[in-house]
Parts: structure tokens; C-alpha cells; sequence
């Protein structure tokens, strides 16, 4: 498996580990880094998509809501969300990862983390906002 796939894939367990203990981002990072492998050369990638994320959590939480229709926030299932979170930020605030990629391995997390339909789900949300976010 390539690097940056394993560190979104640690991103996105990070992310849940976050919501689901309330640890803050040092203390989330520190715990996964003591407990599990991580990938020296791509512990910046992964702490540095933590940190935006986090950071932008409000407006990221938002565009999901505004894009996904039918389905309130807190009704999507939290590894759903928090790969959407990771897929948005990337499109919206890493112009140097093109959409397609963004995209395609959004689409790989969901089929091995999530539920039976998540990968479609999180393709027609991601691609509805990167073809939103061509028009600006």
C-alpha cells in the first residue's frame, strides 16, 4: 500500500479516535503514535491534516450538511464523516493533490472502513463539491 494511503488511513483514525474520547489533537496523535505504527516520513502529512481539520472542523461539518442531502450531520455514521471530512479538506485546502485522487482514495477508505453503501455516498458528496469548487 502506498504511504499516503496508510496515513489517510491513520488520519481518519485519528479523527474518530478524537471524537470519540475527546482528546485533543496532541494528545490523540501522541496516543496513536505510541500504540500503533506510523510511517516516520509521513507523520508531518498526517499531523498537519489533523491540525486543518480540526482547525476547520465547523466549516468542513457544514459543506457535508449543505451537500448531503436528506441525511442531518449527526446521522451519517462517524467513519462516513470523518472520511468526508478528510476527502473536503483536501479538496478545498491541498490544491497540490488533484480532486480525482482525493477522491478515488476517499472511495478505498469507505469501502474498507465503512458500511455496504458508504463508498457511494462519500463519491456523490465529494464530487458534487469538487465540481462546485471548479466554478470559483
Amino acid at each position: 500500500m502506498k504511504s499516503r494511503s496508510k496515513a489517510r488511513e491513520q488520519i481518519i483514525q485519528v479523527l474518530y479516535l478524537i471524537e470519540q474520547s475527546k482528546l485533543n489533537v496532541n494528545e490523540a496523535f501522541l496516543f496513536f503514535q505510541n500504540n500503533f505504527e506510523t510511517y516516520d516520513r509521513e507523520v508531518p502529512f498526517i499531523r498537519s491534516h489533523i491540525e486543518g481539520i480540526v482547525e476547520h472542523l465547523q466549516y468542513l461539518d457544514q459543506k457535508i450538511s449543505e451537500t448531503s442531502q436528506h441525511w442531518k450531520i449527526n446521522r451519517i455514521p462517524k467513519v462516513d464523516k470523518n472520511i468526508l471530512r478528510l476527502g473536503i479538506y483536501e479538496l478545498l485546502y491541498c490544491v497540490d493533490i488533484p480532486p480525482s485522487v482525493v477522491i478515488d482514495e476517499a472511495i478505498e477508505l469507505a469501502k474498507k472502513y465503512g458500511e455496504e453503501k458508504s463508498s457511494k455516498f462519500i463519491n456523490g458528496i465529494l464530487d458534487k463539491i469538487a465540481n462546485s469548487n471548479k466554478s470559483l
